[in-house]
């Protein structure tokens, strides 16, 4: 007979089992849960951003242009959570046109939410959120999983490693640009004694140098040496043979222009950035990784040569123009743009071992002629 005080435990495997999906069950719940905390917390400065964006636009309709500060618009802000700190950033007239209001909580970092106003130059209208997925890895995943946003392409208010994200309203043609900042002070350089004043290029949304005053030429076997001065040679002409520009410090030859087998020795990065090269087999020699970032070669060919990795990444190669690879890498991220007749620049590799990038045009060697070391 069996015993009817006999009792039944739970076996090792339905144990296991019931182990199992609550593991299971807390993987999937506690990173949802995480994600609700996050939009919750966030959301709480939409209204705030809201009403100082309406707010504004009262200003406007006013006056004609918005405000410099939240503090001059009639309206009284939004309390939000008093468990955490809203930042808002002041309103106001950018050089290349942005009006908006930036909303940010300190207790969710790595995430931006921002309302263009609807008169602003770049983004009339649009609301975007930003996020920085090294300060915060879920950032990305909420602005455009959770809160549904279409990244934008073009860059973002906030700067490097942020993304950008638009909610509502429509990107069309405008574009981040780094003339947001405080506009850079005017430079004075060494040998070439060349003045240069930072204005906003509107077509590039970039501060340049763009005067360059008295600069000193140099002729046949002369040379500028920057000996670690930024700007030390910056819009020079360089005009003989073998006549150069050395670089060891950023934008050493910033505004210099080669011509006739002159060149610019880049041994570090930007040391060349914004020189250009006219003459016949004038060169950029990159010594150091992007030292030729920002040359521009315009034919007769003219040459970035790519002696370190990366050396000529955003060197701009024009028709009858090349790149030439005598390191692996060396002519990774050179733009190639066509011309009129759809004719591109080229990239040459001096051996297998330095293969130019994939989908880099190839130089057709019967139309390009190799260097024999006269024009070195």
């Amino acid at each position: 007979m069996k015993n009817k005080n006999t009792r039944r435990g739970f076996t090792l495997i339905e144990l296991l089992v019931v182990v199992l999906i609550i593991g299971v069950l807390t993987s999937v719940a506690v990173p949802q849960y995480q994600k609700a905390v996050l939009k919750s917390r966030f959301s709480t400065v939409m209204p705030v951003a809201k009403a100082i964006a309406d707010g504004n636009e009262v200003f406007y309709q006013g006056r004609g242009y918005y405000a410099n500060n939240v503090d001059e618009l009639d309206i009284q802000a939004l309390s939000a959570d008093t468990n955490a700190t809203v930042e808002l950033a002041s309103i106001e007239k950018s050089e290349s046109g942005f009006d908006y209001v930036l909303a940010r909580r300190s207790d969710v970092p790595g995430l931006a939410y921002i309302i263009y106003q609807s008169h602003s130059e770049q983004f009339p209208g649009t609301i975007m959120c930003e996020a920085n997925d090294t300060l915060n890895p879920k950032a990305s995943e909420l602005c455009e999983k959770v809160l549904q946003g279409r990244a934008v392409s073009n860059g973002s208010l906030q700067g490097d490693n942020w993304k950008a994200y638009l909610l509502a309203g429509e990107q069309g043609s405008s574009k981040f640009t780094s003339c947001m900042g405080a506009k850079p002070a005017p430079i004075v350089a060494g040998q070439s004694r060349a003045t240069g004043t930072a204005t906003c290029n509107e077509k590039t949304g970039e501060y340049e140098y763009s005067t360059w005053e008295n600069g000193r030429t140099y002729s046949a076997y002369s040379e500028c040496k920057a000996n670690g001065v930024s700007y030390a040679c910056a819009g020079a002409t360089f005009t003989g043979n073998f006549s150069k520009c050395e670089g060891d410090a950023a934008n050493a030859c910033a505004g210099s222009t080669f011509q006739q087998q002159a060149y610019c020795l880049g041994k570090i990065a930007n040391a060349c950035a914004d020189t250009t090269y006219t003459g016949r087999f004038s060169y950029c020699l990159g010594q150091s990784e992007d030292a030729c970032n920002g040359a521009h070669f315009m034919g007769n060919y003219s040459y970035c040569y790519g002696y370190a990795r990366n050396a000529c990444r955003g060197a701009i190669i024009e028709a009858s123009s090349f790149c030439q690879s005598d390191n692996p890498n060396s002519c990774d991220g050179a733009i190639y743009p066509e011309d009129e007749n759809g004719r591109k620049g080229c990239c040459r590799a001096i051996s297998s071992n330095y293969p130019c990038p994939t989908g880099a045009p190839k130089c057709n060697d019967s139309s390009y002629p190799t260097w024999d070391g006269t024009y070195w």
